[in-house]
Formats: structure tokens, sequence, C-alpha cells
């Protein structure tokens, strides 16, 4: 998982774009390492490739558990024209980018990295 900003990710969710949206959206949940008071974040993210992906939209906390609480919370958005609907299993799938053209959803952490 690289992130074009160069935070650590610590866990993220993805999936494929609508046809408004970029080739893929997702949420990550981030260490930031020169932020003493809040060194967690949960950004919504977009990539071209499925390898690296843009960062915005920042939720900064001061503890692991609020930002793994916030990322629980954090909405990917609604999917309309590429078929994915809600409640589709995610499949791990670390290390290669999500395929196009499918309604595959892609997860990880770093316990699963």
């Amino acid at each position: 998982m690289k992130l074009n900003n160069g935070a650590k990710a610590i866990q993220w969710a993805a999936r494929c774009g609508d046809e408004i949206e970029m080739p893929y959206v997702g949420k990550v949940l981030a260490r930031l390492a020169h932020n003493d008071l809040h060194p967690f974040v949960v950004w919504s993210m977009t990539s071209e490739d499925g390898l690296a992906w843009d960062c915005y939209g920042g939720g900064y906390c001061e503890t692991l558990d609020k930002a793994l609480s916030s990322f629980a919370k954090r909405d990917m958005g609604q999917v309309v024209g590429n078929g994915l609907k809600e409640g589709t299993p995610i499949q791990a799938t670390i290390g290669k980018p999500v395929p196009a053209g499918g309604p595959v959803v892609r997860a990880g952490s770093l316990a699963t990295a």
C-alpha cells in the first residue's frame, strides 16, 4: 500500500470507482511520523491504478482506538454503475492492483500484509 503523501498505512479498504469517480476509491488509517499531537489519521483515498493512492479529507486522532473507530465509521461512498452492492465480501488482495471492470473490494492491514 503506497500513499503518495508518504504516510504509513495501517489499515485500508478500497473498491472500484463508479462512472463519476476515480477508477479506485477507498479509505485508509495511517500513522503520521511527525505529528505527536494527532499521530493517527483516517483519510478517504483515490487511485488511477490501484497501487499508488492520493489521500484527502483527513480525520486526525490522538489514539489508535479512536482512529480504528473513525475508520469503521468512514463511508467509501455508494456504488451505482459497476455492479458492486453494499455488503459485498472483502477479498484480501494485498500487493496486487484491484482488477478493473469487476465488482472487487480490496482491504488489508499491517497484520495481513
